[in-house]
């Protein structure tokens, strides 16, 4: 878990890129209080689990800053409220939402998200041709990773 503000630094520290594929969700409170989110992510196509909203208690990570992080791909949206419960009362504090299209995503360095919002793009436009090729390279890739890499376990775990 992190601070969205940490997107802001991708270019400049390497690590800090695993930060730049996410979409942050921030609230400021009393860190006494707890915080819920109830969210609901949504497709142009209607593809998916959609009509239930989500419902998970928000991390505070420091003095009251409390966040969310979710992967989201290019075209959906993401609709949210927020309840905070202080003292054994409920209220609605922030209701919003977030639309992923092509200017609001930081790019990274061709990580397999960027790939396939690239795919994303190329399928909404009716671009056929790139769509294929993309999909071609984004399985050679995973196919490259899946024979270089292995996982190993550890027997003692």
């Amino acid at each position: 878990m992190g601070f969205g503000f940490f997107k802001s630094f991708a270019e400049y520290i390497p690590l800090a890129g695993v930060y730049s594929d996410r979409t942050y969700i921030e609230y400021k409170t009393n860190p006494k209080s707890r915080v819920m989110i109830n969210y609901l992510i949504t497709t142009p196509e209607g593809l998916g689990d959609e009509g239930e909203y989500e419902r998970e208690e928000m991390q505070n990570l420091f003095g009251g800053i409390y966040s969310k992080r979710l992967v989201m791909f290019y075209g959906e949206t993401l609709q949210y409220y927020i309840n905070e419960e202080v003292n054994g009362k409920t209220s609605l504090t922030v209701s919003d939402s977030i639309e992923i299209d092509d200017v609001s995503r930081q790019k990274t360095d061709d990580s397999k998200y960027d790939m396939i919002n690239d795919m994303l793009k190329a399928r909404a436009l009716n671009d056929f041709s790139s769509l294929g090729e993309l999909m071609d390279m984004y399985f050679k890739k995973e196919q490259a990773v899946e024979d270089l890499f292995t996982v190993t376990l550890d027997e003692g775990e």
